[in-house]
This record gives structure tokens, sequence and C-alpha cells, in this order.
């Protein structure tokens, strides 16, 4: 009787995992970007002398669309 309930129990799951969705995904990817603060007390060892002062940003973001052609090298 065990068996038979484990069996049963493992086609419900079966059944469940192979059932479908009626509406598609269309959710846009987003495109990773990477940001950073690039100061002199960051950098080893940190600066002092007349570059100290010195201060920006940077922002990366990666096109990850893929051309879906074959790939010819590696």
């Amino acid at each position: 009787m065990k068996r038979l309930a484990t069996a049963l129990i493992a086609l419900a799951f079966i059944a469940a995992g192979c059932g479908s969705s009626t509406s598609p995904s269309s959710t846009t990817p987003t495109k990773p970007t990477f940001t950073a603060t690039l100061l002199p007390a960051n950098e080893v060892p940190p600066i002092t002398n007349a570059e100290s002062s010195g201060t920006g940003t940077a922002t990366i973001t990666f096109d990850t669309t893929t051309s879906g052609g074959n790939v010819t090298a590696a």
C-alpha cells in the first residue's frame, strides 16, 4: 500500500511539472551596468601630491545581445 501511495504522489508531481504556461513571458532583459567612484584615497599607495584632489565616476553598460550566428573562432 505504501508503494502505491508513493507512486501516486510521484505521478502527481510529474503531472504538475509537465503543465505549461498559457501566457508567454515577455520580459525585456536588462543590460548589466557597473558604476565606480574614482578617488585618490582608493589607490595603493594613496596619492598625496598635487593630484590628490582629482575625482571621477565610471559607468560601464554591457550590451549582451547575441547575433544568433555560428561561432567561427574561440
